[in-house]
């Protein structure tokens, strides 16, 4: 179970340092100036999807810390209302860590074929 989690961890790490490795290149290429903080876009993506897994992981502890001390009869519906509750943080940063992704890729293909 570890194993998979690692392996996404090492995938991401290493995604976020290409695009950063890309966007100064291009920013170098280019002179600087606004090409220079194509290069955040991927690390803020990151540090939303560590606050945005780290948001669930919260949440579900607390979701599932609420049911064990809950009457019996209340057990599924106070889950299903901390889970639904805690995911919302995935919902959020999600989106957002992918569009900017998306925005540095598009900022590097940009900077890469546009002559200096």
């Amino acid at each position: 179970m570890i194993v998979p989690v690692l392996v996404a961890i090492l995938a991401r790490l290493a995604w976020t340092g290409a695009l950063v490795f890309w966007a100064r290149w291009v920013a170098r290429r280019q002179g600087g100036g606004r090409w220079r903080y194509a290069a955040w876009a991927p690390i803020a993506a990151l540090v939303l999807n560590i606050v945005g897994v780290a948001g669930t992981i919260t949440g579900l502890v607390r979701a599932f810390a609420a049911v064990a001390d809950a009457d019996p009869a209340q057990k599924a519906t106070l889950l299903a209302e901390g889970i639904s509750t805690s995911m919302w943080a995935t919902v959020v940063t999600l989106p957002i860590a992918g569009l900017l992704d998306l925005g540095a890729i598009a900022a590097c293909v940009i900077g890469s074929v546009r002559k200096p």
